[in-house]
């Protein structure tokens, strides 16, 4: 049997086992959707990053990388840096409000800030529409690392990576995926440390790879990929993952689970602190991979450079080390995922609209019995294996920013922000949103919308939450001081 696969089924087995030990202690629907609110700041980091890392990371952060080069720069400074700050202001207000006003999902708190069930529905169907296409780019990332390194058939490694994270979510919810994902996060964060390490002198050091980098195309050190790359689509694409930042499911009810507003501040800096490394040494793979595979006919598509230069480059034991630490990256995405999909279809939809007298015991099973439908058909989505990852992933973004942007922010800091404000913002803005995706797609789009959708959806959803708000009636004070 091939070394790298005894690895990565070793590494199952564990990841398993500590699920288990997560099923153990889950008794009650906040222990499974929030591990009882008693995560402390390193585990909440662990689990944070390590939702933040996966499989496009790998897969497709480095296949943009191995086309660009250092463009990929402007875009992760301007986006996440900018996003890193703007979610540790919001972290420990969203952790303080969990608590205070026994809030379980993202959906509950825009809900009870507004007073609409309406606008449970409307984020809860986003949400999981968002994450059903999110999910499936995880999974077919996962396919494709298998079928590259371990010779796979892409059905099967899918299948086999769906299972096993489906399990260990299935057993012990956020418990069990908040220690799981602490675990991989320093798995993965080492294997990618460790293969910087091995690569960089493999290209002759920093020097040698600009002078390599310049002789294929010189273009590969400019900030804009030799001006392909217009200065709005940069702002544009920033803007949208600075955005997605804070207003990510995963990473929100992170903050909510969170013992207290300081650990989930620490969180936040000891997360970012971390990854701003490691995505340094994710560029460095990049362009190191650009240089001893220069040619796009070498890797069979963009996607799998990353795993042609682990399978081609680097000694069998630490190409089994990178495997594992795939894996878990793209493990510490999904289980997050799907365990968000599992608490919002139970918590906003089962109990708010379809038994609402059920115990805790019932909502549960009902939790868990999502967790494996909802499992079943992102696995049925990624088989189907769709062209153009990208424009999911970007079309996964417009569903997370276009209708939450102002209903999130306003409803944290502005008490000033009513029910009609914030339904009109966020059904006008998330329509536009898709409205102009689905143009782009289409290949229809006038130039004047020819930039991300977010640059048109976010400034009408803040100017009419704005406008509305303003014209219309106000929350009395009982209700505006459980929110400030």
């Amino acid at each position: 049997m091939d070394v790298k696969l005894i690895f990565f089924i070793i590494y199952c087995l564990i990841i398993l086992f500590v699920g288990y030990l997560g099923y153990r202690k889950t008794k009650t629907l906040g222990d499974f959707y929030l591990a009882g609110r008693q995560l402390n700041k390193w585990i909440a980091a662990g689990t944070f990053a390590g939702t933040f890392v996966s499989a496009i990371t790998f897969v497709s952060w480095i296949g943009f990388g191995w086309r660009f080069g250092t463009a990929i720069l402007p875009v992760y400074i301007f986006g996440c840096l900018i996003g890193y700050i703007v979610y540790a202001f919001v972290a420990p207000k969203l952790s303080m409000l969990a608590d205070r006003n026994d809030i379980y999902t993202p959906s509950d708190f825009y809900e009870r800030r507004f007073d609409s069930s309406f606008l449970r529905l409307w984020t809860t169907i986003f949400t999981i529409i968002g994450f059903t296409l999110y999910l499936g780019i995880q999974l077919i990332g996962t396919g494709v690392l298998f079928e590259v390194i371990l010779g796979i058939p892409f059905i099967y490694g899918v299948i086999i990576l769906g299972v096993v994270y489906t399990i260990y979510t299935l057993m012990g919810g956020m418990k069990s995926v908040a220690w799981t994902d602490a675990i991989q996060f320093s798995l993965f964060v080492i294997a990618t440390l460790v293969a910087f390490a091995y690569v960089l002198p493999k290209v002759g050091g920093f020097s040698q790879m600009n002078a390599s980098l310049a002789a294929i195309d010189v273009n590969l050190l400019t900030l804009n990929a030799g001006g392909a790359f217009k200065p709005l689509w940069i702002i544009g694409i920033g803007f949208a993952v600075t955005l997605v930042i804070p207003l990510h499911y995963g990473y929100m009810s992170r903050a909510m689970a969170c013992k207290t507003p300081r650990d989930a501040l620490g969180m936040v800096g000891i997360g970012s602190g971390i990854l701003m490394v490691f995505y340094v040494a994710i560029l460095v793979l990049a362009l190191s991979a650009r240089v001893l595979i220069p040619d796009v006919e070498s890797i069979s598509g963009l996607d799998k450079a990353f795993p042609t230069m682990v399978l081609e480059h680097f000694p069998v034991a630490l190409g089994a080390f990178i495997l594992v630490a795939l894996g878990a990256a793209v493990m510490s995405t999904t289980d997050s995922i799907l365990l968000q999909v599992g608490s919002n279809i139970s918590n906003d939809i089962f109990k708010r609209y379809i038994n609402k007298d059920a115990d805790d015991k019932k909502t549960l099973s009902v939790a868990r019995i999502f967790v494996i439908i909802f499992a079943v058909i992102t696995i049925v989505f990624a088989l189907t294996k769709p062209a153009a990852l990208y424009l999911i992933y970007n079309f996964f973004i417009v569903f997370l920013v276009a209708p939450y942007v102002a209903i999130f922010f306003f409803g944290l800091f502005w008490k000033k922000a009513t029910k009609a404000g914030a339904l009109t913002s966020a059904i006008v803005g998330g329509g536009i949103g898709i409205f102009i995706q689905a143009l782009q797609i289409a290949k229809v789009a006038p130039p004047s919308l020819s930039f991300h959708p977010t640059l048109y959806a976010v400034p009408v959803s803040v100017i009419l939450m704005i406008v509305v708000s303003l014209a219309s009636k106000q929350y009395p004070d009982e209700h505006v001081k459980k929110w400030f």
